[in-house]
């Protein structure tokens, strides 16, 4: 008798376990892990820093950095284009808060067949007042493909998107 209530007890701390973990596991990841701004802040080999850019020492968290984005030449951007062709871009991403902070940002297309595609998803470290301009490229791979670019500076500080080609 005693046997089955062990076994039994056992049984239920497995299904409680099994239940218990992946709710705990989801509640810890939007507690702990959701937070972009404690990831290791890397830069592309595309960014060019601007003048004025610098990393500084001590960050501020994502939720009080204030940034804007900015596209670079929007008129240079073609109006028609020709399959297999890549066109490149420019944006500006400027720290308008006081202190430094780093600003994670993710460039992705929507393209008219209804697929997206990310571009690019990375983070810049920027001192108060600093900008940094990042060239991407988008290649067009079928005819008459159009597709609506998305820029975002993340956790949803600014965002700009474009048409390409432009109309």
């Amino acid at each position: 008798m005693s046997r089955k209530k062990t076994q039994g007890f056992l049984e239920v701390c497995a299904l409680a376990l099994v239940i218990l973990l992946p709710i705990i596991a989801i509640g810890w990841y939007f507690l702990y892990g959701n937070n972009i701004a404690s990831a290791p802040a890397t830069v592309a080999t595309s960014i060019q820093a601007s003048a004025g850019t610098q990393a500084a020492p001590a960050q501020q968290p994502a939720a009080a950095a204030t940034g804007a984005v900015t596209l670079d030449d929007a008129a240079a951007l073609p109006q028609t284009v020709a399959t297999g062709q890549v066109v490149p871009f420019s944006f500006a991403i400027k720290n308008t808060g006081l202190s430094a902070a780093a600003f994670p940002y993710k460039v992705y297309v929507k393209w008219n067949s209804g697929e997206e595609d990310v571009i690019d998803e990375n983070s810049v470290t920027l001192a108060a007042g600093a900008s940094t301009d990042i060239t991407e490229a988008l290649k067009f791979e079928t005819a008459g493909a159009k597709g609506e670019v998305y820029i975002i500076l993340q956790p949803a500080i600014d965002t700009i998107h474009f048409a390409m080609p432009r109309a």
